[in-house]
């Protein structure tokens, strides 16, 4: 089930009494000490438990138990971005290895193109062509080749083609090796040891929850009707302060209001402080129940394509006719985490309120930005295009995307997204009179319906066999 978070309104610490803010702010002191060094415990293989840390700062079984929890947690997530890190590297590494082997290969073209006109000039037996990448050559008509489907004379091939692919790829080279050298030196760091984290002015206290008990957690206990907030401090002490939770209460409630060790009960509740305040964060899992949602795709459907600058929207019938199209357009770029996070939450309320509008349900396609930005880490040099892609969050926009729609009551599919912006440009972006994007977006919601797109015969006539699978004939497109 999935799990959301909800913040509670501020409580400064001058509103308290002496006694409640001291123990607040001493148990994060406690609390954070337990963190550190439960963490390097755990980070060394060493094996700890809540009795350890109990007897060492003499307190009750929770505080241990949430700060052992935690620690875990750090400690998984960091080792999967280590080993992340290090299957990057290597990727990097693989890559510099393909583009030395198309150097190589342009190399020994140009080789055996001087002993062929060699060959031509002495009246000698006429040596075979050694291929490059996307080359052609045969030896019933030793002076011509194809390049990328392009019929011409060797030596214009040489001159026009060869010679300056030698000279970017040498360049090139010279710098991958270098980097190369220093990809293979921060693997082999890597390999050898994982970096420790350092916690800097880390003041919160995440105590996990229990779903036995009335109030889902040890020390902890909201009373809702009441918005009152009991915590026990770690000399068993309650003390007693207003707080309520203004956003997506009820959910809270219902959890609350949940049986005895029902599964889901638990509530996390993490304690943040903020210099003159605190703020209390509840975690909790979300009932999600799609039985009220809108599915129903015969009477047409809403695709979206979405872009690093804006979410583009089809409209069709049940016919698979485009009825309407628009683009949401969004600017992520200089802007802070909370700054991104309103523009993404405010584009995607008029996306799902369009479908609602409409009463149809949306089509997104499952895509990766991840692989690009892989991809792209190593040819460092639109500097513009690389930081679109660090600030461009698809995952944001998708999380989003099913919050909105699950508290409107619509459905979502998702298709695949093999070569939309490619079927879109070559179909529907001229007949239309459209752009690229929203014709992208004609695409999805077409395929969201089960519709599917064939190459024009009258263009394409001379790729579109019916031996070849459609997906093949849009990559050859792609190719190109």
């Amino acid at each position: 089930m999935p799990k959301i978070t909800i913040s509670s309104t501020r409580v400064y610490y001058h509103e308290l009494s002496n006694d409640t803010a001291l123990a607040i702010q001493n148990d994060i002191s406690l609390y954070q000490s337990m963190l550190h060094k439960s963490y390097r415990e755990l980070y060394h293989n060493n094996s700890i438990n809540s009795r350890y840390l109990k007897d060492i700062y003499h307190t009750n079984d929770y505080f241990p138990l949430s700060a052992i929890s935690e620690a875990k947690g750090i400690l998984k997530s960091q080792k999967t971005w280590h080993h992340k890190s290090i299957s990057m590297k290597k990727k990097k590494l693989k890559k510099i290895d393909q583009e030395e082997k198309y150097f190589n290969q342009y190399r020994m073209t140009k080789y055996t193109l001087v002993a062929l006109s060699k060959a031509i000039t002495h009246g000698e037996v006429l040596p075979p062509v050694y291929r490059c990448r996307d080359m052609k050559w045969y030896s019933r008509d030793p002076l011509h080749c194809y390049y990328r489907n392009q019929y011409m004379l060797l030596y214009l091939f040489e001159v026009q083609i060869l010679n300056p692919l030698i000279r970017s790829t040498g360049h090139k080279l010279k710098q991958l090796r270098y980097r190369r050298t220093r990809v293979l030196r921060r693997i082999e760091k890597l390999e050898k040891r994982m970096k420790q984290i350092r916690f800097h002015r880390n003041r919160y206290m995440k105590i996990t929850g229990r779903s036995q008990g009335k109030y889902c957690n040890n020390l902890f206990k909201y009373d809702h009707e009441k918005k009152t907030m009991t915590y026990i401090d770690t000399y068993q002490r309650r003390h007693a302060f207003s707080l309520d939770f203004p956003y997506r209460r009820e959910e809270l409630i219902r959890v609350l209001n949940l049986k005895h060790a029902t599964k889901g009960k638990a509530v996390c509740y993490t304690l943040k402080d903020k210099g003159d305040y605190f703020i209390i964060s509840a975690a909790i899992e979300l009932d999600v129940k799609y039985e009220g949602c809108l599915f129903e795709i015969t009477g047409g459907t809403v695709g979206i394509d979405i872009n690093n600058d804006r979410i583009s929207l089809s409209e069709i019938d049940r016919q698979g006719n485009l009825i309407y199209c628009r683009d949401f357009l969004f600017d992520l770029s200089s802007k802070t985490s909370s700054q991104r996070k309103w523009i993404i939450e405010n584009t995607v309320k008029q996306v799902i309120g369009y479908c609602r509008e409409v009463g149809k349900p949306l089509i997104i396609e499952e895509l990766n930005f991840e692989k690009k930005k892989k991809d792209f880490e190593l040819y460092n040099q639109n500097k513009q295009y690389q930081r679109m892609l660090s600030e461009f969050s698809y995952r944001k926009i998708i999380e989003k995307l099913y919050s909105r729609s699950y508290k409107e009551r619509i459905g979502i599919n998702e298709v695949n997204p093999a070569y939309t912006s490619i079927i879109g440009k070559l179909k529907y972006a001229r007949q239309k009179g459209i752009s690229i994007d929203k014709a992208a977006s004609y695409v999805i919601a077409r395929r969201g319906m089960g519709y599917s797109e064939r190459l024009p015969l009258k263009q394409y006539q001379q790729i579109n066999k019916p031996q070849l699978t459609r997906w093949r004939n849009y990559s050859q497109l792609a190719a190109e």
